[in-house]
């Protein structure tokens, strides 16, 4: 989604936990959504020595944690500590929020070859449900799908095209040349 700028191991402080800044150019800024999971990564690309004894490592927090979880990748897979919370800040200018607002979700990450896929979500306008709008479904970037929102607001689709792989999905509303775009979902199919 977005890279920081290098920070040079070298640069980095032994021993005493230290806040650091990674500071992302305007290019690699990323626009998150509220209720939406992220995972920070630190990634080592390039050091002299990087063994049991050279190393970084994130401090964690085993107090109060929270809903999010210490992640980290071992031995060629991803594990968490529900136990145990990364401790970093986000900063950032506050976006105003548009007055239409898409949401897109999947009952589940990943669906089997010939499985359908069901997703679904929200048209708001100013916090309150939309009945009666349309919504275009579009699959790794193409409109795909459209359907008209019930008077909830919400809306679902029924993508039952075989593949494998992975496909990514949002949704868009558009309201006089205004284009209102949900989150984005990528659903794999092993």
């Amino acid at each position: 989604m977005a890279e920081s700028n290098v920070v040079p191991m070298e640069d980095l402080h032994t021993y005493d936990p230290i806040l650091y800044d990674f500071d992302f150019p305007e290019a690699q800024q990323y626009e998150m959504i509220a209720g939406q999971n992220y995972i920070i990564m630190f990634v080592v690309k390039n050091a002299l020595v990087y063994d049991d004894h050279n190393y970084f490592q994130v401090h964690v927090d085993f107090n109060t944690p929270h809903s999010g979880n210490y992640c980290a990748h071992f031995n060629g897979s991803w594990v968490s500590v529900f136990t145990e919370d990364t401790i970093f800040y986000v900063y950032g200018d506050p976006v105003e929020v548009p007055p239409y607002q898409l949401t897109l979700a999947s009952d589940k990450p990943a669906y089997y070859t010939i499985e359908p896929i069901f997703l679904s979500g929200i048209l708001t306008y100013e916090g309150s449900p939309v009945a009666g709008a349309t919504v275009t479904l579009y699959r790794n970037g193409v409109p795909h799908l459209e359907t008209t929102t019930l008077g909830d607001g919400s809306y679902s689709f029924e993508d039952s095209a075989a593949f494998e792989g992975a496909v990514g999905y949002y949704t868009e509303h558009v309201v006089a040349d205004l284009i209102f775009r949900s989150n984005s979902l990528v659903i794999r199919k092993p």
